[in-house]
């Protein structure tokens, strides 16, 4: 299969990526280039930055995946120049969502189903705070999704959305895997 991942150097994408050329299947990578990169030979490496629709068409115009995995959407807005790149592109598009997408619902509790997605939202924090970036990631995270889905709905655009509560490794640019020894 001819796979594309974009974001491919971090975290989840780059234990893909080597897990996907171990596989047989022709990798290609679009990131920006920042984080050091020690990815097989075989891997088609391709920059740019994606959230600047030129630079994402420039880099993958005419191109066709089997399959396409995102770790990089992070907004809404940023679905629609995806959508018109890869329509008739592509097999299928995997979008790493995350499970906030229902921590900014109101009146649900964990575990939380696929049910609870529809709903009232939780107003915005107060700006500047913690509690502020995490709700703006979910409520992102959300247009991004539903954007995908109303290209599934009106385009056959086709999508799958993971929604994976959080991915820990050592390649974590924010470094929440912090591990301790005591003497």
């Amino acid at each position: 299969m001819k796979i594309l991942v974009i974001g491919g150097t971090r975290n989840l994408g780059h234990r893909l990526v080597h897990k996907l050329v171990g596989l047989g299947h022709i990798v290609t990578v679009f990131n920006r280039g920042k984080t050091q990169d020690d990815l097989p030979e075989a891997v088609e490496r391709l920059h740019g930055d994606r959230t600047d629709p030129a630079q994402l068409t420039r880099a993958l115009q005419g191109r066709s995946f089997d399959t396409v995995v995102d770790n990089a959407l992070y907004k809404g807005a940023e679905v629609d120049p995806v959508v018109k790149l890869f329509k008739g592109q592509i097999g299928q598009y995997i979008f790493v969502s995350t499970g906030q997408v229902y921590l900014v619902r109101e009146g649900i509790e964990r575990p939380f189903h696929e049910d609870d997605y529809e709903g009232r939202l939780m107003p915005s924090p107060k700006p500047n705070t913690y509690g502020y970036e995490e709700w703006v990631y979910g409520i992102e995270k959300r247009r991004a999704e539903d954007a995908l889905h109303a290209a599934w709905e009106t385009q056959n655009f086709p999508y799958t959305s993971l929604r994976l509560p959080m991915v820990n490794s050592e390649r974590d640019h924010f470094h929440r895997l912090i591990i301790t020894f005591c003497a």
